[in-house]
């Protein structure tokens, strides 16, 4: 039995003002797990020329390289620079000036801690400025974001099958695949993970331009899913509105139905794009199905094809073309093998040679992070007159309860509350549309951390999010984190902060993964200014933070670079 949590879905971000003129949409998973690889999508309407653009990462991110494509299809170079690690700014530099419509595309890495995120973008232009040239953003235009970012989700024991981009793919059986073909009603639908433009999903076709084929899925240069078939000699397509390759999971399905002749692309269980034919190709149905790559029959044809690179799972083919409420219905279910005449992968079991032609190299069963259950979203919280008010969301029946824990350093929690959820209420009780909340009377410190827990009829608990929250800071700052030098530094490097009253100060430094490497300063300590040698010769190079905490402020945070 598979269990799940929620798949985060693609949020549109509208700027407001003046920002309205420039940036349109903004995707990105609204919930992406510390420590993957996501990418986030955003609309540049060009109404104004840019040279480039300004990135602004939360603190543990990493800007792995950015793409731009023109009127959305269009690739448009463009390089990547980090300019200031302190503050996490990133430069997107184009060779020319950008005009008209593009979208900009970032690839990150989210190595950071759980909590709530910020990121933000703003063009910049080109200037000359005593004899040289600088880089100037606009910051009146950034455009910013925020997403929630939680803890590692642990998988159990669910997988996936995941592709590496070999240029091989995992050939089906043709014995065991319903019919395909533009001549039969039919379904083909299952589970992607990927941050990879470009690439193919699943095809029924051999490359040669000829050949007739009902069914090729790929995910697209924009991020898109994108839909093809033949259709009286030429190519024809669907789309989804919105980009898949953001890092999080999404539930793909292309329905035919030869009583109406409509060929429909679905996204998330809702329907993204239809087709009508009005006289389909008398073809003879599919001569196979490759996932990941196309048929092998013309391998010229097939040269330098983008070969899919992320997970799928749970794929499923039908013989009958399935209704939306069907989709909807069963794509969070787990279903036997055999159901109805469909072939159904969960890859849950050890390779079969029953259910693949060839399994090459490049495709393994990987660890999946795809469940089932729901995790709560929305978990917010806003400081009244009563205390905390605490609030979130959910539609998961199989919840028996939700613990709230409640910690001042975002480390050590303690529970201050279970509310019971839709598993766990008598019958004569109800969920006031699937919205819950809770008030935390106890107001102590300016900065308090909320984490809340998800329990699940016969599965484990599962993390749902973590927020923080600053509630009465100071007038005047009364410590200050200046940052080391030198940044990068090797092997060592000196701290300094500055301490403006008389309080217990802990210095530490942590690693991208969350650990504690060294506690420099853990005492009580009068106003003046403090350097801390650190000495980073037993480390692998990489990115560091320090925190500084004190009693009376907020934890703040320093990024560091060891560069051996």
């Amino acid at each position: 039995m598979r269990y799940s949590y929620a798949v985060a879905l693609l949020i549109a971000g509208f700027c407001t003002g003046r920002t309205q003129a420039q940036f349109g949409r903004a995707w990105i998973a609204p919930e992406l797990e510390a420590g993957q690889t996501a990418n986030v999508f955003v609309q540049w309407d060009g109404e104004a020329p840019a040279d480039g653009f300004s990135v602004r990462l939360p603190p543990g991110w990493n800007l792995e390289y950015a793409t731009a494509l023109r009127q959305g299809f269009m690739p448009v170079p463009v390089r990547t620079v980090e300019t200031d690690p302190a503050a996490n700014l990133y430069r997107v530099e184009a060779s020319k000036a950008l005009r008209g419509m593009h979208e900009i595309i970032l690839r990150v890495s989210t190595d950071g801690f759980p909590g709530l995120a910020t990121w933000s973008i703003a063009p910049a232009q080109r200037k000359a400025r005593d004899g040289l040239v600088e880089f100037v953003p606009d910051e009146g235009l950034r455009f910013v974001h925020d997403v929630h970012v939680r803890e590692q989700v642990d998988s159990g024991d669910n997988r996936a099958l995941e592709f590496r981009g070999t240029g091989e793919g995992y050939a089906l059986p043709r014995e065991l695949i319903p019919e395909v073909s533009l001549q039969q009603d039919f379904t083909v639908e299952g589970w992607i993970r990927t941050t990879t433009l470009d690439r193919i999903i699943l095809s029924t076709w051999d490359g040669l331009h000829d050949s007739v084929y009902p069914v090729e899925v790929l995910v697209d240069a924009s991020g898109r899913l994108r839909y093809y078939r033949s259709e009286q000699g030429r190519h024809v397509s669907m789309a989804s509105g919105a980009p898949v390759a953001d890092g999080a999971w999404h539930h793909f399905a292309i329905t035919h139905d030869t009583g109406s002749n409509w060929t429909r692309l679905y996204l998330d269980g809702n329907v993204a794009d239809s087709l009508y034919s009005l006289t389909p190709d008398q073809n003879r149905g599919t001569a196979g199905m490759v996932l990941g790559h196309r048929l092998d029959a013309d391998a010229e044809h097939n040269a330098g094809l983008g070969s899919f690179v992320g997970l799928l799972d749970e794929l499923r083919v039908w013989p009958r073309a399935r209704t939306p409420g069907q989709i909807r219905h069963t794509m969070r279910q787990t279903l036997q093998p055999e159901v109805d005449g469909a072939l159904i992968l969960t890859f849950d079991e050890q390779f079969s040679s029953r259910f693949a032609a060839r399994i090459p190299d490049g495709v393994t069963r990987s660890r999946s992070t795809l469940a089932y259950q729901t995790l709560a979203q929305r978990f917010q919280g806003a400081v009244n007159s009563d205390g905390i008010h605490l609030s979130w969301e959910s539609a998961d029946p199989h919840t028996v309860s939700f613990i709230v824990e409640r910690s001042l350093n975002g480390q050590d929690y303690l529970v201050v509350a279970e509310i019971p959820g839709p598993a766990g209420l008598a019958e004569s009780q109800s969920v006031d549309d699937g919205r819950f909340s809770f008030v935390d009377a106890e107001l102590s410190g300016q900065v308090v951390y909320y984490r809340l827990r998800q329990r699940f009829a016969g599965v484990s608990e599962k993390v749902a999010g973590t927020i923080k929250l600053g509630l009465r800071l100071p007038e005047e700052p009364e410590t200050v984190l200046v940052g080391n030098f030198p940044n990068p530094f090797n092997p060592t490097t000196t701290i300094t902060y500055e301490v403006l009253k008389p309080q217990h100060i802990r210095l530490a430094v942590w690693d991208l993964s969350g650990h504690r490497i060294s506690v420099l300063v853990d005492t009580e300590q009068q106003e003046g200014t403090y350097t801390v040698p650190f000495d980073g010769e037993d480390l692998p190079s990489g990115t560091y933070f320090i925190r500084l905490q004190s009693m009376n402020g907020p934890l703040q945070t320093h990024k560091m670079v060891l560069m051996k």
